[in-house]
């Protein structure tokens, strides 16, 4: 059986930014040496994601495309 620890946090922005952000999330997966993956599936707000850690790819076209920190995605 796999294991791994996952920790996620939601901070609410200061005051004077509520009228344009929701929150701040924090995720961290720790997969220990195991090779790992991630989905950030569409829930209707953008999103800016700091990827740290090791390098972080995009499956595309039957290969792996680096991504760089931050990646943005979400409604235009």
């Amino acid at each position: 059986m796999l294991s791994f620890k996952m920790q996620h946090q939601e901070f609410d922005p200061p005051e004077e930014l509520q009228h344009a952000i929701k929150c701040f999330w924090y995720t961290r997966v720790d997969f220990g040496e195991l090779p790992s993956d991630f989905e950030i599936l569409p829930d209707g707000y953008a999103e800016i994601v700091f990827h740290f850690g090791g390098d972080c790819h995009i499956s595309h076209h039957g290969g792996l495309q680096p991504l760089p920190s931050p990646i943005y995605n979400g409604v235009a």
